[in-house]
This record gives structure tokens, C-alpha cells and sequence, in this order.
């Protein structure tokens, strides 16, 4: 089995109840119910003991055959049982999804883990229908392709990979080369026609490897990123298809609505609305996932703001102190929203909504340094990512990703900031006139300050959601 997971817990969306050790109430005498209650209120450890530790956990070789066929929301519940549930649970998944993730990167690369090397140096994200159908363990059959997004300047080194992996491009017949499209950027064009055609995206380069006696064809789409790649994915017409698999680790944003209801809530983002989003939630309709187009009354009353009171703005609902007005154009977003759909608010990686899978790293490649004085980094930069949802009156899009680029000379990759942060910037004014200086002075090589970056807002994420909140 793979590394414990720390973090692959469906935390606040799913209640769970105790157990009932395997009798009810109405098969036991009140003495027997007592002497039950009894052993519930002892030490976790010893009272769960004879139930999980003594019957369950020795019976090693049947154990993942059982758990092959538990769904995911069965085993979350299983693991809250005990301590020890918990570890063999989500040693379990660790090692599971990671083979269902080998599996199905087999079905389109000869070495699937040459490819997750490749997503460590490249920042490469896996979405779509195939990181959907990852985290529910279910298939689409073949009319689901493999979605990969990428920052447009490492699509040259991703795509050459793919070509190299018995794919060939597709192209029109007065249309470039993929040598030609790479060497050119005027080329990587916004694509109207296409059905990516949406704000984020440079161009949609699709592969495609015939047929033969070794498998059926397979399809490839390299989405090029202007910017972050997370931050397309952001702006996808609705939330079941808002899941990413990194080299490391796979996320689903909207957990407890996507696996646990099978629901998909619309959604825009700061990018634009999707001009195809019609086209994509009937997809995903016909899939079986019941669209939300609005948040009804009902599931608002659940709201409980506390001190913070609504303020309308446009179509969009944020929330003051008490001051009667959103200080400091900050958006402030609801500051809980219980019902069983989704959470609002500032949202990052591996935060309390997101359902966080540790994937076994055996054969895989971790990400090299930028350069010898750069600092090097194995953290995603997406963990540095952060943005905003918001809830939207009056539309059939009732969610909106609010986020900014944060991109400069001294980092290697992009990343998203829920507000214009003065701070940051001001950081980042002070590398850029000390790598300037450098420059001038022509001593060594351009540092990259990506890790410092991360520590920064890593450490400092709860402290600098609260300053956002309360920013004058």
C-alpha cells in the first residue's frame, strides 16, 4: 500500500453517524444498551477495538477486494469509525486510485509515469471527463478523451512528448504544422469554432493515435493556458467538471455535490462566461448529473451570516462588516454555506471542500529546479493558487470564480490571487529592482523566486484570508 493520506478526507460536506456496532436497539436488553453506551464513551482506541482491530483488520486478503466495491462516500464513512479504519482506509485509497490512475494513463501512454515526470517539470493538469471519471471510479467509454492543460510556453514540450508517443496532430489543410504553430506564436489563437472556446485559452492542439492490433484509437486535447492553467478550468461551465490530477495529487473541488449528490452547479469566472456552456451541462445532464442553474430560496435560508450583513452589488452578493458598504472594493463572499451543495468563500487546493488524493510517486520524477540559482521546489505551484466563489443573483450562473493573474520576470510559473494584493506586489517590485541590479552588475544567472512565493502565501494563507475579509 502507498503513503497514508493526510488530507483525503471528505471533510465538511458528508455527516456521518455512529456506528452501531452491528446491533439495534430494538434486539438488546437496557442493560445491554448501557453497557454499550459504556464502552462508546471509553477511548476511542479500546472501544472500537473488537470491532475494526480484532474482526476486520486481520482478514488482510480480503480486505481490498471489499473495498473494490465500496463507493467513495462508503469508505470516507468507514474511515471516521476508528484511528485504525482511518489509516488502512486511506492507505487504501492512496494505492487504489494510484493504480486506477496508472491504468488509465496506459490507455493512452506507453509509460505513464515518463508522463507524470513530465507534469512535475511542466506544471501539466488533467481534467475534464477523465479526472471526473478518476475520482468516481466509473467510465464514460470511449467517448471520453484525455484533457490536458498547460501554461501556453511549456505547450512546445508537451505536445513534442505526445507526438513522440505515437500521436499525430490535427490540422487543417491550410493550417500550420504543430513545428510551425510552436515556432510561431501568433499562431496559438483563440479558436472560436472549438468547443475550449473559452476566456483562458490560447488554442486547443488535438492528437490523435490510430487504431490497431495493440488498442482502439485515442484522442488527446493539449489546452494551451494563457495564464494558470487552474484558472481555465475555473471557468468551466459547471463544478462536476472543476477535478485536477497533478503529478502528485488529484483534487475535486466540489466534492460533496459532485460524488456524494450528483450535481453540477452552473458557474462563470473572472475570465467570462463560457459562450458553449449550454453545450457542456447537456453533456453532462445526459451523464446523469442534475444541473443547478440557480440556488432556490431554500437552500439560502440555510445561510447563516452572522455579523457580516448582505450587500447587492451588480449580480453579485457580498458581505460588509456592519459598515454598510464592501470595504476597500474587497469581495467578501458569504461566510458559510452549510446546505449540501457547495462552499463558498476562499477556496484553495486541499482546503476543508476539497476531496485530496495522495498519489504514489514510485518511477516518477519530481520537479527539477529552474535554474542552478533558483531555489528548488517538489510543491505544486498550484498550491499557492487561491480564489474567490461568490454567489450570483439573478442569473443562471449562480456561482462565480473571482481571481487575478499574478505572474512576473522573477517566477517560473503563474499563479491566482483571490484580490490585488498590495503586499505582493510590493514583493515582487523589490525582486524585480534586485534582479535588475544583478542584471546591471552582470553577476550570475536570473533567480526565479517561486519557492519563496509559495512559503509565503502557504504559511500565511489563514492570516491573509482574514486580512483580505477585513481589508479597509
Amino acid at each position: 500500500m502507498g503513503a497514508i493520506v493526510s488530507h483525503g478526507i471528505l471533510h465538511p460536506w458528508e455527516t456521518f453517524s455512529t456506528p452501531s456496532h452491528g446491533v439495534s436497539r430494538g434486539d438488546i436488553t437496557a442493560q445491554q444498551l448501557a453497557v454499550i453506551n459504556t464502552m462508546v464513551a471509553q477511548d476511542d482506541a479500546t472501544a472500537h477495538r473488537s470491532l475494526f482491530i480484532e474482526d476486520i483488520a486481520p482478514l488482510v486478503d480480503i480486505i481490498d477486494p471489499i473495498f473494490d466495491m465500496c463507493t467513495p462516500q462508503s469508505l470516507i464513512q468507514l474511515s471516521m469509525t476508528c484511528r485504525l479504519a482511518h489509516r488502512v482506509v486511506h492507505e487504501y485509497i492512496s494505492a487504489a486510485w494510484s493504480v486506477d490512475l496508472h491504468r488509465m494513463l496506459s490507455q493512452y501512454f506507453e509509460d505513464p509515469r515518463a508522463f507524470r515526470s513530465l507534469q512535475a517539470r511542466t506544471g501539466a493538469l488533467i481534467a475534464g471527463s477523465t479526472a471526473l471519471s478518476f475520482f468516481t471510479r466509473t467510465s464514460f467509454g470511449t467517448e471520453s478523451d484525455l484533457d490536458i492543460y498547460v501554461y501556453m510556453p511549456h505547450c512546445g514540450e508537451v505536445g513534442s512528448w505526445i507526438l513522440n508517443s505515437g500521436y499525430v496532430f490535427q490540422h487543417g489543410h491550410n493550417e500550420p504544422t504543430f513545428e510551425q504553430m510552436i515556432a510561431n506564436p501568433a499562431f496559438m489563437r483563440h479558436q472560436e469554432a472549438h468547443p475550449y472556446a473559452i476566456p483562458g485559452v490560447a488554442r486547443v492542439l488535438t492528437f490523435i493515435r490510430p487504431g490497431s492490433a495493440l488498442g482502439p484509437q485515442r484522442q488527446v486535447h493539449l489546452v494551451a493556458a494563457l495564464g494558470n492553467p487552474l484558472s481555465v478550468i475555473l471557468g468551466s461551465h459547471s463544478t462536476c467538471v472543476m477535478n485536477i490530477i497533478t503529478y502528485e495529487k488529484a483534487y475535486c473541488l466540489f466534492a460533496r455535490a459532485t460524488i456524494v449528490e450528483c450535481q453540477t452547479i452552473a458557474s462563470t469566472s473572472s475570465l467570462g462566461i463560457n459562450r458553449r456552456r449550454a453545450e457542456g451541462k447537456r453533456k453532462y445532464a445526459a451523464r446523469g448529473y442534475s444541473v443547478i442553474n440557480n440556488l432556490t430560496p431554500s437552500i439560502m435560508n440555510l445561510l447563516n451570516p452572522g455579523e457580516l450583513r448582505p450587500v447587492e452589488c451588480g449580480k453579485r452578493i457580498f458581505f460588509s462588516r456592519g459598515h454598510g458598504h464592501v470595504a476597500g472594493n474587497v469581495l467578501c463572499p458569504w461566510p458559510t454555506m452549510p446546505d449540501r451543495f457547495v462552499a463558498t468563500g476562499i477556496r484553495y487546493l486541499g482546503d476543508g471542500a476539497t476531496w485530496e488524493i495522495s498519489l504514489t510517486l514510485d518511477g516518477v520524477d519530481i520537479r527539477p529546479s529552474a535554474n542552478a540559482s533558483s531555489v528548488s521546489s517538489s510543491r505544486s505551484p498550484l498550491l499557492a493558487c487561491s480564489w474567490l466563489i461568490c454567489y450570483r443573483t439573478w442569473s443562471k450562473t449562480p456561482l462565480e470564480m473571482v481571481f487575478y493573474d499574478f505572474i512576473g520576470p522573477i517566477l517560473r510559473n503563474p499563479y491566482l490571487i483571490p484580490r490585488r494584493d498590495r503586499e505582493l506586489l510590493q514583493w515582487m517590485e523589490n525582486r524585480e529592482r534586485f534582479e535588475a541590479t544583478r542584471r546591471s552588475a552582470n553577476i550570475g544567472i536570473a533567480t526565479f523566486y517561486d519557492e519563496e512565493f509559495m512559503t509565503c502565501t502557504q504559511s500565511g494563507q489563514m492570516r491573509s484570508i482574514a486580512r483580505w475579509l477585513d481589508a479597509d
